[in-house]
């Protein structure tokens, strides 16, 4: 099992929210991460690393909010 840290963003693309998880593989990472993200509406993203590696990033804009939210977090 892999050490990975799921960092949740807020609608302004934050980070507010840090869990550890241990996981098989980055696919079983990847489902855990946005299982969690579904389980905490007031997240909007979830940004999956093992170490300095990133693994996964999923967005989810605010309703309302212009495509290519958010652009900073995207370009890290």
């Amino acid at each position: 099992m892999a050490l990975y840290k799921c960092y949740f963003f807020n609608e302004g693309g934050h980070i507010v929210n840090l869990a550890e998880i241990a996981c098989a593989s980055d696919p079983e990472a990847r489902q855990v991460s946005i299982v969690m993200l579904n389980k905490r509406p007031k997240f909007h993203g979830v940004a999956v690393w093992q170490g300095e590696r990133k693994v996964f990033a999923e967005f989810i804009p605010p309703v309302g909010t212009a495509i290519g939210w958010p652009r900073a977090i995207e370009a890290a």
